[in-house]
């Protein structure tokens, strides 16, 4: 066992001997570097070359629904166009159909739980298979915010303009 040790402890004095040894080669490579870094070789006169305007023919279709507008349209660029006034709609924008009015989800009310002294409680709210304990002022899903709520009843709202009673 105590072979075992000493064979351990010298293999990892050698590899901490050959990363040791790496790091001072880098340190005095870099103290001794010339004047010619690669620094100063990216900073050289050298023209950019850029091709000539009749060299770039292509064309560009951009059939893709636009992420911020939500219109699909296509459009062709051609690369040797200088008038922005040429550019052609290949497919005009459609405009999406009218939104379709939601129907409630299916929301049960088993009553509420509070404390002998208290004045607020939880409410026991079952909507579409999930049980949820909302108070007053709670919102779920996207604009659904409860109201009001009674020992028999519960009032949720939808919006600014829709209310709804469920009872017991």
């Amino acid at each position: 066992m105590l072979g075992k040790n000493k064979f351990v402890s010298v293999v990892l004095l050698i590899v901490v001997g050959i990363i040791w040894i790496n790091v001072i080669v880098k340190i005095v490579g870099n103290l001794t570097a010339d004047s010619e870094t690669p620094e100063s070789a990216l900073y050289q006169d050298t023209p950019i070359l850029l091709p000539k305007a009749e060299d770039r023919n292509f064309e560009l279709f951009c059939d893709y629904r636009d992420p911020f507008l939500g219109k699909s349209s296509g459009v062709s660029l051609r690369g040797n166009d200088t008038d922005p006034d040429q550019y052609t709609n290949r497919v005009p924008a459609t405009t999406p159909p009218p939104p379709a009015t939601r129907s409630w989800p299916n929301i049960r009310y088993f009553g509420i739980v509070k404390r002998t002294h208290s004045k607020g409680g939880t409410g026991l709210v079952k909507v579409d298979n999930f049980t949820m304990n909302l108070k007053t002022g709670d919102g779920f899903y996207e604009d659904y915010i409860i109201q009001s709520m009674n020992r028999d009843s519960i009032v949720i709202s939808r919006g600014k303009s829709e209310r709804k009673t469920f009872y017991r």
